[in-house]
């Protein structure tokens, strides 16, 4: 009778733990499968642009040779919503969106004419469920500086429920930090093209980024202030103001790109966080858009805490729109905010006068034409794949290869060998070939 007892006694007790783990648990379920139930179904709240897009002139080689990144923004906060590089074909666009004031920015950058083109639609205020139609005319915007070699994009992955999954976060959205990317100002650049990719790299990973290029700004204002257009379609001008300015600084060891990503707090102008991304010990990417496209994945893994490197974001006062009388007076707001009104205010240095100046016998274009004879990418695309030990939470069974380390490092030596044999060629020091911009992509 006393063990019946005692087994009872015991079963009340787990039982008891039991009830007090499944119960909350159970009212947790519940009430998460309510909040999904009320919340606006994504693919009732996916809107959609698609349309037309001329004014690019045809390339002699192929599309392969241009690359291009599209951007939907809100033009009335000059924040980015979503965006895409695409590939292959120009004629056309199709991208989802979220509802609201909406506008298409499209950027293309022809690597042969070195000409970037940029074209916008019109303003739509777009409902959930919408289909809006609206062409983009391409204008030439200008050159860019980039010694890159044409390479394919890797498909940026666009996923819809990222988009609209910030409807399941606790917190405000205005509580999130809002970005600004820009290319540290220097004697090459102002490349356009990285800076957008690591602007698409953020908004993909769902953080908040505003436009800064003057392109892009301009683009706006243009359509903003087009007078068949009503006020409501765009609504009034409220940009938001960066809270953390993030600047690449871009640099060269003859054709190898550093790039080098500061944190910079907006409030006090302080460098918060800091990396380097050395192509020429970095094993993961070769080529300079695969490099700039590691050194945004590195940052966006260390905002989100994980890493070597992981951000630590001090305290900031969420970002507010705030009413802005033209794009005139937020172009003077913005420089100010990204730090660029005291580099601008820097005394510049003297240059030697042009009649004492010694003038170098370096043949850079010879230079860059011999060192376009040795690809070091194509060197290690030959070389063998060798087996791995496979990381963690590989299925079973998987057989796990790399690249031979031994193989890729004697590409390397080898491109080493060959731009100092190109060097001395063309009576040129690695000084001479930097300053002129650098060489071709080997």
């Amino acid at each position: 009778m006393c063990d019946n007892i005692g087994v009872m006694t015991r079963w009340k007790r787990v039982f008891g733990k039991m009830y007090l783990i499944i119960v909350p648990l159970a009212v947790l379920l519940v009430a998460a499968v309510f909040f999904i139930l009320q919340s606006p179904n994504p693919k009732t709240s996916i809107t959609e642009f698609t349309g037309e897009v001329s004014g690019l002139p045809p390339s002699s080689i192929g599309t392969t040779s241009k690359s291009a990144i599209l951007n939907i923004v809100d033009p009335a906060t000059v924040q980015l919503i979503t965006g895409k590089k695409i590939e292959g074909s120009f004629s056309s666009y199709q991208i989802e969106t979220s509802p609201g004031r909406r506008m298409a920015l499209l950027k293309v950058w022809d690597f042969d004419s070195k000409k970037m083109y940029i074209g916008s639609s019109r303003i739509s205020n777009l409902s959930a469920g919408q289909t809006q139609k609206a062409d983009i005319a391409l204008k030439e915007a200008g050159t860019f500086n980039d010694i890159s070699t044409p390479v394919s994009f890797r498909p940026a992955v666009f996923n819809t429920f990222t988009i609209f999954s910030k409807s399941f976060i606790a917190y405000a959205a205005e509580e999130k930090p809002v970005f600004a990317v820009i290319h540290k100002p220097g004697p090459h650049g102002p490349y356009s093209d990285q800076v957008a990719d690591v602007q698409l790299t953020l908004v993909l990973s769902g953080n908040q980024v505003i436009v800064t290029d003057l392109q892009s700004l301009d683009a706006i204002d243009e359509e903003r202030n087009l007078k068949d257009l009503a006020p409501d379609t765009y609504g009034d001008f409220k940009p938001l103001e960066p809270n953390f300015v993030v600047e690449l600084d871009i640099k060269f060891d003859l054709t190898w790109p550093i790039i080098t990503i500061s944190l910079v707090n907006v409030e006090n102008q302080e460098v918060i966080w800091k990396d380097t991304t050395d192509s020429r010990v970095e094993t993961k990417a070769y080529g300079f858009s695969n490099v700039v496209k590691l050194a945004g994945d590195k940052l966006v893994e260390s905002l989100n805490g994980k890493g070597p490197n992981p951000v630590k974001l001090p305290a900031f006062t969420p970002s507010v729109p705030k009413p802005v009388k033209s794009m005139a007076e937020w172009r003077v707001r913005l420089r100010k905010l990204l730090g660029l009104d005291k580099q601008s205010e820097s005394k510049p240095q003297s240059l030697p006068s042009p009649t004492t100046a010694p003038k170098s016998s370096c043949n850079i274009p010879a230079f860059r034409k011999c060192a376009d004879t040795f690809s070091l990418q194509g060197c290690i695309d030959a070389c063998p794949y060798v087996p791995t030990t496979c990381p963690p939470g590989t299925p079973p069974n998987t057989d796990c290869k790399e690249t031979d380390k031994a193989c890729s490092n004697a590409c390397s030596n080898k491109a080493d060998a060959h731009i100092d044999s190109c060097l001395a060629s063309n009576n040129c020091t690695k000084e001479e070939v930097i300053a002129g911009g650098g060489g071709a992509q080997r």
